[in-house]
């Protein structure tokens, strides 16, 4: 038999080495070379779950937390503040990936956000280059559910999340890519994974990130019509690469801007 260590086995996006779809193991014991199977020194805090990637691992935060292991504590704004924003469908806003990276190829991409919404469709976040067939990476709400595409030159990757998003609460968002490997999680929900085709691993852009849509959808992107549609709810606790994003201090463009209303 096969001696050796299998790290990812995915079916359409799930991951198939989990507890729930073993069926019978024989002789089968953790790999004790990696950091997330290891009995101490956890290198994900504050309950964070470690996801292996390769010889190395992405940290899965629990809501509150953020950060390359979860150390960094968010600090959760008030309803009436301004860091929690309501978007109207039409309200755009375009921050600088500058602010968080400072390279226009990225290697890696990682997003958190808590979003509220009754929405069934719409564009929550953008990031990519402006021109056919280009490279982007988006978040957006196709018939109630949040789905994570990007697409690095080869051909697009969509990865679904099962929990349905059109509720009216809160929800955590976390999306991260790393090279052609990318995951998507919302709320509680285990990870939803995929990976691009062999080719490049990098996203080339412009250097602008959107939340809230775009005025218009670049030409020759063969996207759902849900990605023509403005994002119509509320955001708050962005997260753009382990860092917090101060969604007005940041912005580079301010259009009429208004705090998100209570239930």
């Amino acid at each position: 038999g096969f001696d050796g260590a299998i790290q990812l086995v995915s079916l359409r996006g799930h991951q198939l080495l989990s507890q729930e779809h073993v069926l019978r193991a024989v002789d089968v014991a953790p790999f004790a070379g990696h950091p997330c199977t290891q009995a101490v020194d956890n290198p994900c805090l504050n309950g964070g779950s470690c996801i292996p990637r390769e010889a190395t691992y992405e940290c899965l935060c629990p809501g509150g937390f953020s950060g390359l292991h979860c150390e960094k504590g968010i600090v959760e704004k008030s309803v009436g503040d301004l860091e929690t924003l309501a978007f109207d469908g039409r309200t755009y806003i375009e921050y600088l990936n500058a602010v968080t990276e400072s390279e226009k190829a990225l290697q890696s991409n990682h997003f958190e956000l808590s979003l509220r919404t009754e929405a069934t469709q719409g564009l929550v976040l953008w990031i990519g280059k402006v021109g056919e067939r280009a490279d982007y990476m988006a978040l957006a709400i196709v018939d109630g559910h949040l789905q994570l595409s990007y697409d690095l030159g080869s051909q697009p990757v969509v990865l679904r999340s099962t929990v349905k998003v059109n509720t009216n609460r809160w929800l955590r968002v976390r999306a991260h890519r790393e090279h052609r490997e990318g995951s998507l999680q919302v709320g509680n929900e285990a990870p939803v994974t995929g990976s691009s085709p062999l080719g490049a691993t990098q996203l080339d852009t412009d250097g602008a990130l959107w939340l809230g849509g775009l005025q218009k959808l670049p030409v020759g992107q063969a996207l759902p019509k849900a990605y023509g549609t403005g994002f119509v709810g509320c955001l708050r606790d962005v997260v753009v690469g382990h860092r917090q994003l101060h969604l007005l201090e940041d912005a580079v463009t301010k259009p009429e801007l208004r705090p998100c209303p209570t239930l």
